[in-house]
């Protein structure tokens, strides 16, 4: 018997169909999954963790609210603040057309932390299902690998949040 599971990925959709192990390292090589459907989620290309609560998908963000360029960026060479990240927040996308997964809202990065959000991700994002409440995770994102400004938070502002 063939057992049927759609999973939401970041930025798409697909679904398992079977039990056979997938080789994810190796692209045009698992087998048993078929794309279903799919959202560019705006382009914004850091998304992070994700944490499902009944149709809604919540997706963090690796990167902050700067427009700062990563490492080898060569739109960087000129000026180092011309790479925007688009919608910097954590996304909400419902999902339950999995052939048609919809970005519906967005906690804005302003709104997921006291203080500006150049500097911070919010990349860590889960739920507490019994207590119906999405917990965020915000911290310092790395010049290197996030493509955030180094140094404008002088003490991580390290904290949890809560929204119901």
């Amino acid at each position: 018997m063939k057992t049927r599971l759609a999973i939401v990925l970041i930025g798409c959709v697909v679904m398992f169909i079977g039990a056979a192990p997938l080789n994810a390292t190796t692209p045009g090589t698992s087998k048993n999954v078929r794309l279903v459907g799919h959202n560019q989620l705006f382009g914004r290309g850091m998304n992070a963790a994700m944490a499902i609560y009944e149709h809604y998908a919540y997706i963090g963000n690796r990167t902050d609210g700067s427009s700062h360029c990563g490492v080898g960026d060569p739109r960087g060479l000129t000026n180092p603040d011309s790479c925007p990240h688009p919608h910097p927040g954590i996304l909400i996308v419902d999902v339950q057309d999995p052939t048609n997964p919809t970005v519906v809202g967005e906690i804005p990065a302003p709104l997921n932390t006291q203080v500006q959000p150049i500097g911070l991700t919010s990349r860590e994002v889960r739920v507490w299902p019994e207590k119906q409440l999405l917990m965020t995770m915000n911290f310092h994102c790395s010049s290197f690998l996030h493509a955030c400004p180094p140094g404008t938070i002088p003490i991580t502002p390290f904290d949890i949040k809560f929204f119901p």
